[in-house]
Parts: C-alpha cells; sequence; structure tokens
C-alpha cells in the first residue's frame, strides 16, 4: 500500500508541476504573437530551416543551412546543433501556425525543466514535499522567465533544464553514490548537444570546485577515475558536435575563434542593480535588461546571510556557493580584467545566475525543511512568475518593441543569424553583404560575374579556355563538394571567407553542394550508438529496481 500512495502521490505532483509550467507561459500562450528580443529572430530562422531540413530531407543534423545567411549558407547547426527543438518540427508539420509551434516549444521545454528538477530533489532530498517545493521554486525563477521571454534564448533556456541533473550527478560523484558517473555523463553529454557555450562554463565551474575539494582534502583516486568516466562517456555522447566542431576549426577560422570580449552589458551591470532588480521583479526589455534571481531568492540569501553562525555546516556551504555565483553574476569583481581573456568568452557574466539560482533554490529548500511555509512560497513564487510575465508583455507594448506573428514571420528578420555573428568565416563582413548573389569566375587576370539564383545548391555550365578560379556565393566550410559533368571533383578551397574551386579547362557543367563529412558522419553514428547503449544501461537499471521492489 505504501508504493502504491508513492506513486500515486508522485503522479499528483506531476500534475501540479505541469499546471505550473502552464502558469509560467501566461500571458505568452494568448498573446498570438512574438516580440522581436536578442536571440529570437536568429532562432526563428534556425528553427524554420531545422524544419526544413527534417521535412524535406529527414535530416535531424544538416550541418549547413544552405539558404540561411541571406543565402550564403550559415553552419548554425553545426556548431549550434538544432535537434533539441524537435519539438517546434512536430509542432508546425501537424498544422500549428509557427507562433503556436513556438509557444508549444517553450512549454514542451518548462515541463522538462520541472520534472527533471522534482526527480533530481528527489535524488537529493529523499521527500517529495521538497522535491515538489524544490521543483517549483526553480522552474518559476524570474531568471529562468527571462531566457525564455526577454532573451528569448533557445539553447540556454533548454541547458537550464538539465543543470540540477548534472550537479545532481557530481554531488554523487563527490560522495561516492550510485550512478554518479552515469548522470553526470549524460547530463553534460546532453548540455553539449544543445549549447556548447553552457559546457565551458560548467568546465570552468568544475575546475573550481575540483580545486576547493583538493584544498580541503576531500579528494581521491577514486573520485578522480569516476570524473574521467564520467566526463568520456559526455563527450562520446556529444561526439558529432565536438568533432565536427573540431574539424572546421581545423579547416577555417571563423569570427568565434577570434579575440574575446566582454558584453557592455555584462561590464556595467552593478551588484546593488542585480540586487534591486531582484527585489522589483522586473526584467526591462533587451535594450535596458535588469537579469535577476527574484525577490524569494533575494531574500533567501540575505537571510541566509544573517543566519551564517547559526547554520549546520552543509546549509553554510550552499550558502557561500549561491552568494558567489550571485556576487560573481555582477561586475564587482574581476570581469574587468577578464575582458580579452578565454574567460570573456562567456560575454554577459550574468549567464553565472542560472547556477545562482539553483543553489539558491536548494538552499531555500534546506532552511524551509518540511514547514508550513512551503505551499505559501510555492503560490507566492507562481503569482510572482505570471505578475513578472504581465509586466513584461505590457514593457514589450509600452516600447513599441516590433513583433512577429503568423502573417509575416517568413518574410521579417530572415537576414539575422545572431548578434555575434560567430559562426561567419573570418574575413567577411557580414553587415556589408555584396550587392547581388553571383559567382565570380576568374581567369587570365580577368573576373566574369555570374547572376546566380540563391538555394540549396549551385549548378552552372561552363566553358573555359583555361583552369579557371570559381567563387562561389557561399561561405566557405569544409565539407562542400564541387562536381564536374565528367564526374571529377574539383577541389573546394576558401577565398576571403567564400567557397571557391579550381575549374579545369573545357566545357560542361558543375554542381557545388554541402555534403556530410566521413567525420560527421563517424561522429553521428558513434553518438547514435553511445545514446543506444545509455539508454539500453538505463532501462536494465530501471528492470533490476522494478524487480528488486517487487521482492521487497
Amino acid at each position: 500500500m505504501a508504493k502504491i500512495r508513492t506513486f500515486v502521490c508522485r503522479r499528483h505532483d506531476i500534475l501540479i508541476l505541469v499546471a505550473v509550467a502552464v502558469s509560467v507561459l501566461l500571458p505568452y500562450l494568448f498573446a498570438r504573437q512574438i516580440y522581436n528580443q536578442d536571440d529570437f529572430l536568429f532562432h526563428k530562422n534556425r528553427l524554420l530551416m531545422f524544419y526544413q531540413a527534417v521535412a524535406t530531407h529527414f535530416d535531424f543534423h544538416p550541418m549547413v543551412f544552405d539558404t540561411m545567411a541571406r543565402g550564403y549558407g550559415y553552419a548554425a547547426d553545426l556548431f549550434y546543433p538544432s535537434l533539441w527543438t524537435l519539438p517546434f518540427v512536430i509542432f508546425y508539420y501537424f498544422g500549428f501556425g509557427f507562433i503556436a509551434s513556438y509557444y508549444g516549444l517553450l512549454l514542451v521545454y518548462v515541463i522538462a525543466t520541472a520534472v527533471i528538477s522534482y526527480y533530481c530533489g528527489l535524488s537529493f532530498f529523499k521527500k517529495r514535499q521538497q522535491a515538489l517545493f524544490a521543483a517549483v521554486l526553480y522552474t518559476t525563477s524570474s531568471y529562468y522567465a527571462i531566457d525564455l521571454f526577454v532573451r528569448g534564448a533557445l539553447g540556454e533556456a533548454m541547458v537550464y533544464s538539465f543543470v540540477p541533473l548534472f550537479f545532481l550527478g557530481f554531488y554523487r560523484l563527490v560522495t561516492n553514490q550510485k550512478y554518479g558517473v552515469l548522470i553526470t555523463g549524460i547530463a553534460l553529454g546532453t548540455i553539449a548537444n544543445i549549447h556548447f557555450l553552457s559546457v565551458y562554463m560548467i568546465v570552468g565551474i568544475v575546475i573550481i570546485f575540483n580545486l576547493l575539494l583538493l584544498i580541503q582534502r576531500k579528494y581521491s583516486l577514486r573520485f578522480l577515475y569516476r570524473q574521467t568516466a564520467a566526463y568520456s562517456l559526455a563527450v562520446i555522447l556529444s561526439a558529432s558536435v565536438i568533432l565536427p566542431i573540431l574539424e572546421q576549426m581545423i579547416h577555417g577560422s571563423y569570427r568565434f575563434m577570434g579575440e574575446d570580449r566582454m558584453a557592455p552589458q555584462g561590464l556595467t551591470y552593478l551588484l546593488g542593480s542585480l540586487i534591486s532588480n531582484s527585489f522589483s521583479n522586473n526584467a526591462g526589455v533587451w535594450q535596458n535588461l535588469a537579469p535577476n534571481i527574484g525577490p524569494i531568492l533575494v531574500i533567501t540569501l540575505i537571510y541566509a546571510g544573517l543566519r551564517f553562525g547559526r547554520m549546520a555546516a552543509k546549509t553554510r556551504q550552499l550558502f557561500l556557493i549561491a552568494s558567489s555565483f550571485f556576487v560573481l553574476s555582477s561586475n564587482l569583481l574581476f570581469w574587468s580584467f577578464a575582458d580579452k581573456t578565454p574567460l570573456a568568452k562567456i560575454q554577459f557574466e550574468w549567464r553565472l545566475l542560472t547556477f545562482a539560482t539553483l543553489f539558491a533554490v536548494i538552499l531555500l529548500t534546506m532552511l524551509v525543511g518540511k514547514t508550513k511555509y512551503q505551499v505559501g512560497l510555492m503560490v507566492l513564487s507562481v503569482l510572482l512568475t505570471m505578475t513578472f510575465n504581465f509586466r513584461t508583455l505590457t514593457n514589450f507594448q509600452n516600447m513599441g518593441i516590433h513583433a512577429t506573428t503568423d502573417q509575416q514571420f517568413s518574410s521579417y528578420g530572415n537576414e539575422i543569424i545572431g548578434g555575434g555573428e560567430e559562426f561567419v568565416p573570418n574575413g567577411i563582413n557580414y553587415d556589408k553583404p555584396p550587392k547581388h548573389f553571383q559567382t565570380r569566375q576568374i581567369t587570365a587576370g580577368k573576373t566574369i560575374i555570374i547572376p546566380t539564383e540563391m538555394g540549396d545548391t549551385i549548378y552552372q555550365s561552363y566553358h573555359f579556355p583555361k583552369a579557371t578560379t570559381v567563387i562561389f556565393p557561399k561561405y566557405y566550410y569544409y565539407g562542400y563538394r564541387v562536381t564536374l559533368s565528367s564526374g571529377q571533383r574539383a577541389k573546394v578551397f576558401s577565398h576571403q571567407g567564400y567557397a571557391a574551386a579550381r575549374i579545369p579547362k573545357g566545357q560542361g557543367t558543375y554542381l557545388l553542394a554541402y555534403e556530410k563529412t566521413p567525420l560527421q558522419n563517424f561522429s553521428i553514428l558513434l553518438a547514435s550508438f553511445a545514446w543506444l547503449l545509455t539508454a539500453f544501461g538505463i532501462l536494465l537499471i530501471i528492470k533490476h529496481r522494478i524487480f528488486k521492489s517487487f521482492r521487497n
């Protein structure tokens, strides 16, 4: 009876979390439009290109979107995989409009965040009431709402779902508990498949945690071995991302490989502003963005700081971790010195608010325990999130922010490829494109311009008295192939960032198309096989636990 009661209670909790997830999306579910902020237009184009790749070619990892970036082709999928936006493709394929499909995708993300954080809470706290409390607080945090609705940062919003899973796995590695390797590897591998910059931040955090454990003499060879196994699993699970990126970096030079700079919005963000914005429960809009963690969590940090000496050692550690992430999310400390260093790759130091939110939620759950305040705080957190979203929507309307609708989504902002234009080859000024989409044929010092239609491929006839260099209106990425009508292939190389080939003399036709490289195909097979084996292992563990439960 106890097991049946537990099962029913957990199903009840999941229904509560789904209701909370729906409340997080209010009032946007009825807006019928999306306000264009920060990264949204880039993700809009990315979603539509991924839909086209799946619906037309059944390709879930196309690497290069051939008609993106004004038709010059853009390797957004290679550097920033789109697979985790598949729910959008499914909704859109079955006839939902763009707006409904987009918000459907966000709803899937929020439900995933709620459910994953709930089961992580069950594993950590061992009590379903505390797990539910932590999941609700984490899902309704202000910073999460900012990523979802103000910044439109789809990658970071999805990573937010798996951050609790990673730190649960890491905690199990530290405490030498079961499945630490598996949980850590799956979480980090998943994050790498979603948003590689988040892996960069997590690796930095893990290095710091390792140094702290070493200083405290809590390090062991077993811990090192288990970490190595976990990170090796993560690398294999994300091989379809890591190996193609390394291959492109060997064969080409791209903007993200240049000097790292902190964004002005980060370097000017004061700790006082972070605190006041958290109390105000207001995010502003992208032009005057106010990242924060919300009033409940900032009050938690202040309260814990005042009671620091009277808290248990474990709770004090949580406070130090959460408050450190909170302070580091402003420009108070060393970020001005970090400009032009590898640390500047994160661009905005307030990206660390994801981790500040997680550890502040764990801290609050430890402080509240099973007291009568839990239900009240959960209800308050949901109400604050709804208020936050209504206020944000009002800000958009009052400032006249342009909105995307189902009537014009396919014709507006199609040239946007992200503010940093990170995956554009070096040597190309994306803001000043050529006036015409054209192919250049250079022979004997003379250049011939051939107007070219935008498309997935470029197919043209030629009649060359001498070997001729042909420069195509496509950005160069390793994997482009030129096939001649004779069946021969011409070597493709980079000419000032554009794909170019040396065509031998004679006449015939040539076809330029992007084909996945052998390494890309191998990496996809390797990662797919690793995921299948991992899923099989998880099923065996579940089967063993169910069998053990029935025996008991």
